[in-house]
């Protein structure tokens, strides 16, 4: 019985000495102070932001043009009695490309030439009648004059009245002259106008003839011998002939964001490259910017104009633009290892009194290697970490490792 006594007082002590507070494991500053242990300072890579000059670029997808496009239209009715070019072949400006008939308009040229040469007639019959009375008023005023001296001289040889007849004879053969020079200044207007009548329609039958407007292939057609087609001036919905296209330079276009759409202008350099032709990147500059921004897209048209003699780049074909969108001088500058996105917003990390400090970055221009530091607390002298920023958090003590 008194063994068992012992053993129960003695198991009684031990586990009395077991429930004493232990002050090292209920100490909050234990994890902190081995956190301070200089073998668990994190080591980070730090850089200090420099002063550069700034060039900032924006790359984006353009489609290659042709230089001028244009489908080709009837000006009069017709049908067409010949096409003489199909798609792939080259035309010169000016070359008839159909050749269409209108019987009607045939029937009218015939009628204003004939009118015309009425006109002609006429004014040929008025000089005949003209040139008649002038030879009449030659022999009236020799007779007038005559009889009008012989009066003045011997009145008793010749008498008053046959002076007055005449006379009256000379003036009424002036007056048939000056009449038919009346009417021939009338035919010539009849024919005049007449003239204009068959040059009206003659124009009409030359619009007859399909003429390609300027130099390029023909990239589209869209009718075959003997088709009907209407007057595209004033008809609805009529038919093309052919469609053509100058590919003699290209005209690259590019939708420009509003962000960068400020900053370009013309004249500004372009690098330019074809994925899908081999060969060096173009050099090129912007030809004209459209100066407005699309409503829907907020983007604006900024055209480059690409020699293509050797027809090469085809139209539709996609290119990669680099364009210099900003330029800056002087500006306060980080490396882009220097930025790290929490929760879709820029951050830096900065090493003060060898502590971290997490700052919002605001950020101006960025390009390929470098981006602008606007923070005003940030200067040439900051430590910015740019290696171990991943392994770091703000408040904690670091080591720092100039990299330069």
């Amino acid at each position: 019985m008194k063994y068992i006594i012992f053993i129960t007082l003695s198991l009684i002590l031990l586990l009395g000495f077991g429930c004493q507070d232990n002050p090292a494991a209920n100490d909050p500053n234990t994890e902190i102070a081995a956190s301070a242990n200089p073998s668990k300072i994190q080591t980070v890579g730090v850089t200090s932001p420099m002063v550069r000059d700034f060039n900032s670029s924006v790359k984006i997808t353009g489609t290659a043009m042709p230089n001028q496009m244009v489908k080709v239209f009837a000006m009069e009715n017709g049908f067409v009695k010949n096409i003489s070019k199909d798609i792939g072949d080259y035309v010169s400006k000016g070359t008839v490309i159909a050749l269409l008939e209108n019987p009607e308009l045939d029937s009218k040229l015939k009628e204003s030439e004939a009118h015309v040469k009425m006109a002609i007639a006429n004014i040929q019959k008025q000089a005949a009648e003209k040139n008649k009375w002038e030879a009449i008023s030659t022999s009236k005023k020799s007779i007038y004059d005559r009889l009008e001296k012989t009066y003045k001289n011997a009145p008793n040889i010749v008498l008053i009245s046959d002076v007055e007849n005449a006379k009256a004879e000379y003036e009424t053969a002036i007056a048939n002259v000056l009449s038919g020079e009346a009417s021939i200044a009338a035919a010539k207007g009849e024919k005049e106008a007449m003239e204009a009548m068959e040059n009206a329609v003659r124009s009409r039958v030359n619009m007859l003839r399909i003429k390609a407007p300027f130099s390029g292939i023909i990239t589209n057609r869209f009718v075959d011998n003997g088709a009907t087609v209407q007057n595209g001036l004033s008809s609805t919905g009529s038919q093309p002939i052919v469609e053509v296209q100058d590919l003699s330079k290209i005209r690259l276009t590019v939708q420009v964001p509003e962000s960068d759409a400020g900053s370009l202008e013309k004249g500004s350099e372009v690098k330019i490259s074809f994925p899908e032709l081999a060969g060096d990147d173009i050099i090129a500059t912007i030809s004209r910017t459209s100066n407005t921004l699309d409503q829907f897209s907020r983007t604006m048209k900024v055209e480059i104009d690409l020699d293509n003699k050797n027809k090469k780049i085809k139209p539709g074909m996609y290119a990669k633009v680099e364009l210099n969108a900003k330029n800056r001088k002087g500006v306060l500058s980080l490396p882009i290892a220097a930025k790290k996105m929490m929760d879709d917003v820029p951050y830096i990390f900065t090493v003060k009194n060898n502590r971290v400090e997490a700052i919002q970055l605001k950020q101006g221009l960025e390009g390929r290697d470098y981006f602008e530091v606007l923070n005003s607390g940030i200067t040439d002298q900051s430590q910015i970490i740019i290696q171990g920023k991943n392994l770091v958090k703000a408040g904690q003590e670091v080591k720092a490792t100039q990299i330069k």
